[in-house]
């Protein structure tokens, strides 16, 4: 036997870490991909790395949760701040970059484009299982209509990272504010 020999013409010998030297398309210099694409999810070791799917570093995401926020005063009128206290947790298995979580007034209790944006805050990095807790100052737009509203707070409302799950990026508080003129 030649172990030098190259039997699927990938450029690589079982001498140099192919694991599969019948096929082409698994050596040790394929890409695993990112999360979501096929190679990633074909429970197959392609890279030759011993690693499967998910267990790839390229195939795992972050997830960021907005876990707490706190509930806002009663009333507050047009024009005037409060305080925000949000906490923005990873929960995926790989870490996420800087982001923005940002604070609405909505009608309901959920984000759509005619929420009142009230203020954001910058969110540091997170390693998996990492969280960030802060005090935010925001400001009801003095084109706020008089009535009572949700406050949502959103994790990486600016969309920068990829995640395994995006729907659980927004939080409602518990009480609705009464914005008066």
């Amino acid at each position: 036997i030649d172990e030098g020999f190259d039997a699927d013409g990938d450029g690589y010998s079982i001498c140099a870490g192919d694991c599969n030297d019948n096929d082409p398309d698994i050596n040790p210099g394929v890409d695993e991909g990112v999360y979501g694409s096929a190679i990633c999810s074909d429970t197959i070791d392609n890279n030759c790395d011993g690693l499967i799917d998910s267990s790839n570093q390229g195939c795992v995401l972050a997830d960021l949760m907005m876990k707490s926020v706190n509930k806002p005063p009663k009333k507050k009128k047009r024009g005037k701040k409060f305080t925000v206290k949000d906490q923005t947790r990873n929960i995926g298995d790989a870490p996420s970059r800087s982001t923005k979580t940002c604070f609405y007034l909505s009608k309901n209790k959920r984000w759509n484009r005619s929420d009142k944006k009230l203020g954001c805050r910058t969110v540091p990095s997170l390693v998996p299982g990492a969280y960030s807790k802060k005090s935010t100052k925001v400001r009801i737009p003095k084109s706020t209509k008089p009535n009572k509203y949700y406050v949502l707070a959103c994790a990486d409302k600016t969309k920068k990272v990829a995640e395994s799950n995006e729907k659980n990026n927004c939080r409602v508080a518990r009480r609705k504010i009464k914005v008066m003129k």
